[in-house]
């Protein structure tokens, strides 16, 4: 019983509920407006839910939390979508392809029930449970003849590069050799 007792005194003083103060200065509470959405799924419930979690978010977070309130204004309440530039696009005529197939960028060109056939666009999930005031905003600036290194693609919203910053000297990529969605804000290694 005494090692039960020693157990929980030691997790709830790892989880930050216990009491003890070694001198470390206490962390500042995440903003109010950054509320994460976990997904958790017991043998009672039919379906997941959504949780609002009080972490404080990281550098790679407030990446992704701008974009999803950019992709939110840009698109309202539908799911957007992204086409597969990785080929030459749909061979159906009725449903045109994105506006790049040239393999190097993301763009979120569509949104809802549009985007089909999924060989063709895949459709992003929101890992925020409402994100707004992004820190991006798309840029009507040329981007076609940057590069941006040898992995690092350009992401896109109906064509337009999002700008990271207000004097527009950084972009948001995707590195395309991660195994995830991995964000960056990078300057162009050169305009072409």
């Amino acid at each position: 019983m005494r090692r039960l007792a020693i157990l929980v005194a030691i997790m709830a003083v790892v989880s930050g509920c216990g009491k003890i103060n070694a001198g470390a200065s206490p962390q500042p509470p995440p903003p109010s407006s950054y509320v994460a959405r976990t997904t958790t799924t017991t043998p009672r419930e039919a379906g997941p839910t959504s949780t609002p979690v009080s972490e404080p978010i990281t550098s790679d977070g407030r990446l992704l939390w701008s974009l999803e309130a950019l992709l939110r204004t840009t698109f309202g309440n539908s799911q957007p979508s992204s086409a597969d530039n990785t080929d030459t696009g749909p061979t159906n005529p009725s449903n045109p392809p994105a506006a790049s197939t040239s393999g190097d960028d993301v763009n979120f060109d569509c949104a809802g029930d549009q985007c089909l056939p999924l060989a063709t666009y895949d459709p992003y999930s929101y890992t925020f449970a409402n994100p707004t005031d992004s820190a991006f905003h798309l840029s009507a600036r040329n981007y076609q003849k940057w590069s941006f290194g040898n992995y690092p693609e350009p992401v896109l919203i109906n064509g337009r590069i999002v700008a990271c910053d207000p004097q527009e000297r950084t972009f948001l990529i995707r590195y395309a050799d991660a195994s995830s969605f991995t964000l960056a804000c990078m300057a162009p290694v050169s305009r072409g």
